[in-house]
């Protein structure tokens, strides 16, 4: 049964989308179940097209394209990923834990806020897609893990980042 990782994000350089490309040229060579979604539009998107066929990844990383209906998507994923080189506060990192989704982002400033490592997903230095695809193949081989990390991630979204939440804190 295939397991579906997805990063939602527009297709640009802070986005960090071609380090999942390569960390997925390392897991398709031992896991052909494993498969990457990147949902967004944006300037790259030839470029990464390129960079998934000279690769020869058209089978383990698709470009999504602009999704309406985000939460359909993460429903159907397994798995959310945030390869970006920055970030703010990350909405879609908490769309994506709100699903359940365990998470594996790079341990940039406003993920590492969010993420606990080991509890809520697993975070790996920016730069770096051999230990990404060590996350991937991790978590890949860990429906456990996959299950307990995404459930903890719900639970932390909604005791620390609903609106009410936010109003409270900032009040």
């Amino acid at each position: 049964e295939d397991v579906f990782f997805v990063a939602v994000g527009r297709l640009v350089y802070e986005k960090g989308h071609e380090f999942l490309v390569e960390a997925m040229s390392t897991v398709a060579k031992s896991e052909s179940h494993a498969i990457a979604g990147i949902c967004g539009a944006g300037p790259l998107h030839e470029a990464l097209q390129a960079q998934i066929e000279r690769l020869n990844l058209q089978d383990s990383v698709k470009l999504l394209g602009q999704w309406d209906s985000i939460p359909e998507l993460l429903a159907a994923s397994d798995v959310f990923v945030l390869p970006s080189r920055w970030e703010g506060l990350p909405m879609a990192l908490l769309e994506g834990m709100m699903a359940g989704l365990p998470v594996i982002a790079t341990r940039v400033e406003g993920v590492d806020e969010v993420v606990q490592p080991g509890e809520h997903g697993l975070l790996v230095p920016l730069d770096s897609p051999a230990e990404l695809a060590q996350a991937i193949l991790q978590l890949l081989r860990s429906p456990q893990d996959r299950q307990r990390m995404g459930a903890a991630a719900r639970e932390r979204v909604l005791s620390s980042y609903t609106t009410d939440r936010m109003c409270e804190a900032y009040l």
